[in-house]
């Protein structure tokens, strides 16, 4: 069973808000990759965490559009203190045992 977007969405905001990985990493498969088709930006795993471990930007909840046990579809607020607010879009695609094994942004557009 995959998990709901409202708990994914908490690991990543305790993450980069808080830089408590320990429930983001629980979610992550070993093979996980974060990609961002317009900033060409590409992490597996242990570089997704560092990255939240460095990180400025905080991610807030937005709206889900779509999830079965395969993919989650959704929106989520980005707040960055040396930009303007923005929203971006994702998908996150998940392995047999629920794990994630990839999120995929596909569009960020300002608030």
């Amino acid at each position: 069973m995959a998990i709901g977007y409202e708990s994914y969405m908490t690991h990543w905001i305790k993450a980069c808000r808080d830089k408590d990985l320990e429930g983001l990493s629980s979610l992550l498969a070993d093979d996980f990759v974060w990609l961002n088709m317009f900033t060409d930006f590409e992490e597996d795993r242990n570089g997704t965490l560092e990255w939240c471990k460095e990180t400025d930007l905080c991610p807030g909840f937005g709206e889900l559009l779509y999830q079965n046990d395969e993919v989650l579809v959704a929106t989520h607020s980005v707040d960055d203190p040396s930009d303007v607010p923005s929203n971006v879009m994702f998908i996150v695609k998940f392995d047999s045992n629920g794990m994630v094994k990839s999120h995929h942004h596909i569009r960020a557009f300002d608030r």
